[in-house]
């Protein structure tokens, strides 16, 4: 799965959610992607934040979580939700309200 159309010099809140034939991706508080069928990875060590190899990361990262239960769909637009329109400007650096 994708997300297109982010800011990459930006701030954005993205979560990946994953488990049997339910996975999903979301970005900024909206779901972006979304497959009913696949099987959940299997000795899964690490993530990796490149493009599949062919481009490094050199973004910022604020925080980096790991939940060992699914986030239902309200929890995923919750946790990449602005608050507020104020903290979302500040975030996004918007000076100008």
């Amino acid at each position: 799965m994708t997300a297109t159309g982010l800011n990459i010099e930006g701030i954005n809140k993205i979560a990946f959610k994953y488990k049997q034939n339910d996975f999903s991706l979301w970005a900024n508080g909206i779901e972006v992607g979304a497959s009913s069928s696949g099987a959940i990875p299997t000795g899964l060590t690490g993530a990796s934040f490149d493009l599949g190899g062919d481009q490094p990361f050199y973004g910022k990262t604020k925080e980096l979580g790991y939940y060992n239960t699914v986030l239902t769909d309200e929890e995923l637009e919750y946790m990449t939700s602005y608050r507020t329109l104020r903290r979302m400007a500040k975030e996004l650096n918007l000076n100008k309200l």
